[in-house]
C-alpha cells in the first residue's frame, strides 16, 4: 500500500516535474516518501502487536493448563496418601481421614470440569499403557477404572460421598490391584504435568 501511495505520488509528481519549481518537487517528493514509510511502519507495527498479543494469550493459556495439571497432580497424591494410609488402617478410616477425603471430594467435584477439559486432550493423545492390559477382566479393579470410567479415571476414587464409602468398595478388591491402579493413576498424573509443560 505504501509503495502504491509512494510510487503514485511520485508519477504525479514526475508529470508535473517541468511546471513545478525545483526546490517545490524535491520537497514534494519528501513529503510523499515520508507519508509511504510512515504507512508502511504501521502496516508491519500492527501485524507485530497482533503476532504480541497472539504470544502472550497463547503463554497464559499453557501457564493456566499447567496450573490445572499441577492441580490435579497433587490433589490426586493426596488422595493415593490416604489410600495408602486407609490399606494400613484394614479399612478402618479415622475422624482425620474423614475429614480428608470430605475436603478431597468436595475439591474432585468442584473442579473436574476444568481439569477433565485438558485431561481428555492428554489422555487421548497419548499412547496405550501398559495398564490398559494388567488385571483384563470385566471384574477388576483396572477394568473398572480404566475402561469403566475412561472419561475420568479418577472419580472411581473421589465420587464416593464418604470415606467409608470409598472403604467399602475398595475393601472388597485384591490389595494388589489397588496398590497396582493407584500407583498407574499416580505415574499418568506426573505424565500429564509433564506433557502439560511442554
Amino acid at each position: 500500500m505504501s509503495a502504491i501511495i509512494g510510487g503514485g505520488g511520485t508519477g504525479i509528481l514526475v508529470a508535473f516535474k517541468e511546471q513545478l519549481p525545483t526546490s517545490l518537487y524535491i520537497t514534494f517528493l519528501y513529503v510523499i516518501w515520508i507519508v509511504a514509510i510512515v504507512l508502511l511502519i504501521s502496516v508491519v507495527f500492527s501485524d507485530w502487536l497482533k503476532l504480541l498479543h497472539s504470544w502472550i494469550k497463547q503463554r497464559r493459556q499453557d501457564r493456566i493448563r499447567l496450573k490445572q495439571a499441577k492441580d490435579l497432580r497433587d490433589k490426586w497424591f493426596e488422595l493415593y496418601d490416604l489410600i495408602s494410609k486407609l490399606i494400613e488402617n484394614h479399612w478402618q478410616p479415622t475422624v482425620e481421614q474423614e475429614s480428608k477425603y470430605f475436603t478431597l471430594h468436595f475439591w474432585f467435584l468442584e473442579n473436574r470440569a476444568k481439569f477433565l477439559r485438558i485431561w481428555h486432550s492428554f489422555d487421548y493423545n497419548r499412547t496405550n499403557a501398559a495398564h490398559e492390559s494388567h488385571f483384563d477382566s470385566i471384574r477388576s479393579l483396572n477394568y473398572k477404572v480404566f475402561r469403566d470410567n475412561s472419561r475420568d479415571q479418577f472419580s472411581y476414587f473421589y465420587e464416593p460421598q464418604t470415606v467409608q464409602m470409598l472403604c467399602h468398595i475398595l475393601k472388597s478388591e485384591p490389595l494388589d490391584e489397588v496398590r497396582y491402579v493407584i500407583t498407574k493413576l499416580s505415574e499418568l498424573a506426573i505424565e500429564f504435568v509433564q506433557w502439560a509443560n511442554k
